[in-house]
């Protein structure tokens, strides 16, 4: 898989007022980033090698808002990634006579939180949104399962198997946002917008790497590795379109705020 470190992330959010000036909440749906370099994903070269990617990462999440004065807000951002990366190479190679399968399967999860501040601009139906956010995203372990099997072509024996387990540990990233987006209020209740939100963070990933190998020419086999990962390398782009949902007070009608 072929993928840039910029890397837009399309979320939609279903955001719900309460009847007061106050307080907002809302659900959301995301794509996560993988900031992880090992096996085939996030290589630049992959996409010559015939590798599959089958990426069945997912996030979800909720934001809480409070509404102050002149045009201000807090706003808070909570969410939780899975992270599940199947990369597969199934070929057959006429010249050697064989047929390879290697595949790899990449399992994580990750905690996001971000506390931030903004400002809007209202003009007729649209409003300007823009502020920071304080990104804090804890990385949970990486685990990695490769398999490799490698038969001939003309009668399917079998000429080399092996199996591997990769534990890359835990570790943390946390940074300074900045967004900027627009909402237009084209219905009562319902509103529209788009969020874009660049982060540079400060990360401490992996560690002391364990793996173990299991194979048809060897019983089993352990190792050990450094690879970690520590400064200012990871930037992140966050891109968000976002339907809200807007529950006004009986007493008065308001103009939306922002979310």
């Amino acid at each position: 898989m072929k993928k840039p470190l910029v890397f837009a992330i399309l979320v939609l959010a279903i955001n719900s007022f309460s009847q007061t000036d106050k307080f907002g909440i809302s659900a959301q749906v995301f794509n996560p980033t993988n900031d992880v370099q090992v096996y085939w994903f996030n290589i630049d070269y992959e996409s010559i090698d015939n590798h599959n990617l089958k990426d069945q990462s997912f996030g979800i999440g909720t934001q809480v808002y409070y509404n102050l004065k002149n045009e201000t807000q807090l706003r808070f951002r909570f969410g939780w990634s899975r992270i599940q990366i199947l990369e597969k190479q199934d070929q057959d190679i006429p010249s050697l006579g064989i047929h390879v399968l290697d595949q790899g399967l990449g399992r994580q999860n990750q905690f996001h939180f971000a506390p931030g501040i903004g400002w809007s601009m209202e003009k007729s139906r649209f409003q300007l949104i823009g502020g920071f956010e304080l990104p804090i995203n804890y990385v949970g372990r990486f685990d990695l399962t490769t398999d490799f099997r490698q038969t001939n072509l003309s009668n399917d024996s079998l000429v080399e198997q092996s199996h591997s387990t990769i534990s890359i540990p835990a570790g943390f990233s946390i940074g300074l946002g900045a967004y900027l987006g627009f909402v237009y209020n084209f219905k009562k209740y319902i509103s529209i917008g788009a969020e874009f939100s660049p982060s540079l963070l400060y990360g401490n990933y992996g560690g002391r790497t364990a793996t173990s190998d299991y194979a048809s020419t060897f019983q089993f086999e352990a190792s050990y590795t450094d690879d970690s990962s520590t400064g200012f390398t990871f930037y992140q782009n966050r891109f968000s379109v976002n339907i809200f949902y807007r529950i006004l007070s009986k007493n008065k009608v308001r103009s939306p705020r922002i979310i």
